[in-house]
C-alpha cells in the first residue's frame, strides 16, 4: 500500500511538472511570436544601442550581403534573454529567423548582442560552416566586444568630464558593429570567389570529361573492355611463353636459335629441315626435326580434290 502510495506521488509530480512546463513553453512562444516572428528587416535595435543614422548605414551592408550571396544575416540587440542563457535564446532567434524567411535551415545568420547579460553571440547555419569557420565567429564577436569596450571608457571619461548626456558613445559601438559587419561581407565575397573558382575547375574537368569521351564510352562497354582484355591477355601469355620457351631448362639461360635444311622436296617426296637450340653457357642443345613441301604440291593436291 506504501509502495502505490509513492507511485501515484511521482506520476502526480511527473505530471504536474509536465502541465506547468507546457503552459510556459506556450507563453513563452506567445513572448517569441510577439517580438521576432514578424520580422522582416535586418536589423532590430530592442536595446536601443544604434543611432537612426547608423542603422540605416548597418541595414545596407545587411543587404547588399543578402542580395550578393543569398545570405540572411540578422542584427539584433536586446535587453535580456527572457531568463533564459543568452546562447539558448540566440538559437531560438535563429529558428524563427529562418522560418520567417523561409531558408530551410540554410543560408542564414544572427548575431545576438544582449545588454543586461553583457553577451554577443554568433549563430549560423551548418551551410556556412566553411565560411564562419570557429576563429572567424570569434574575431567578429571580439571585434563587436571591443567596440563596447571602447564606448565604456568614453562613457567613464564623459562622466568624470560631468557630460552625463553625451551619447556619442552608441556611435561607438556602431562603429564596432559596422566593421564586425563588413569583415563578414569581405569573407562571404573571399567565399564566393572560392567557390566560383571550384565551379570553373569543376566545369573545365567536365569539358575534359566530353573530350575524353570516346575512352569512357570504351570503359563503360563491357564487350570491348572483355575482348581489350583478352586481346591483351594472349598478347602477354605469348610473349611469355616465346620467351619461356627460349630459356635454357638447365641454366635459364636465353638459347641460340639455328635452322638447317637437310633435304629439300622433290616431287611429291617432302623435304627434311631441322631446328636446333644449343646454350652457350651450358652446352644443352636441343634438336627437333620437321617435314616440308613445296608450296606447289598444296595447290596440286588442292587441283586434285576439286576434280574429284
Amino acid at each position: 500500500m506504501k509502495f502505490l502510495k509513492i507511485l501515484i506521488f511521482i506520476l502526480f509530480i511527473s505530471v504536474s511538472g509536465f502541465i506547468v512546463w507546457d503552459h510556459f513553453q506556450k507563453n513563452f512562444e506567445k513572448k517569441i511570436e510577439i517580438n521576432f516572428v514578424n520580422v522582416d528587416e535586418h536589423l532590430v535595435d530592442i536595446a536601443n544601442f544604434i543611432p537612426i543614422i547608423n542603422r540605416i548605414q548597418i541595414k545596407e551592408l545587411l543587404e547588399i550581403i543578402s542580395n550578393s550571396t543569398q545570405i540572411k544575416i540578422l542584427l539584433i540587440t536586446l535587453n535580456d534573454s527572457y531568463g533564459l542563457k543568452a546562447s539558448d535564446f540566440s538559437k531560438i532567434i535563429l529558428q524563427k529567423w529562418i522560418e520567417v524567411n523561409n531558408l530551410k535551415e540554410q543560408n542564414a545568420a544572427v548575431i545576438a548582442i544582449y545588454r543586461k547579460e553583457a553577451e554577443i553571440n554568433f549563430l549560423h547555419t551548418r551551410d556556412l560552416d566553411f565560411v564562419f569557420t570557429k576563429d572567424f565567429s570569434s574575431s567578429i564577436i571580439n571585434t563587436i566586444k571591443n567596440g563596447f569596450q571602447t564606448a565604456d571608457d568614453y562613457m567613464n571619461i564623459s562622466i568624470k568630464e560631468g557630460k552625463i548626456q553625451d551619447e556619442r558613445y552608441k556611435d561607438i559601438i556602431s562603429e564596432g558593429i559596422k566593421t564586425a559587419i563588413s569583415q563578414i561581407n569581405a569573407e562571404l565575397k573571399k567565399a564566393v570567389l572560392d567557390v566560383s573558382r571550384a565551379e570553373f575547375l569543376l566545369r573545365k574537368d567536365n569539358v575534359v570529361e566530353k573530350d575524353n569521351r570516346f575512352f569512357k564510352r570504351f570503359i563503360d562497354n563491357t564487350a570491348l573492355m572483355t575482348l581489350f582484355f583478352s586481346f591483351t591477355a594472349i598478347i602477354i601469355g605469348a610473349v611469355f611463353y616465346y620467351n619461356l620457351k627460349n630459356r635454357c631448362p638447365q641454366c635459364g639461360n636465353t638459347m641460340r636459335s639455328e635452322k638447317n635444311v637437310l633435304s629439300y622436296p622433290r616431287g611429291n617426296s617432302p623435304g627434311v629441315r631441322e631446328f636446333i637450340k644449343s646454350c652457350l653457357v651450358c652446352g644443352f642443345s636441343h634438336k627437333e626435326r620437321e617435314v616440308f613441301f613445296k608450296k606447289s604440291w598444296f595447290k596440286n593436291q588442292k587441283d586434285g580434290y576439286s576434280q574429284k
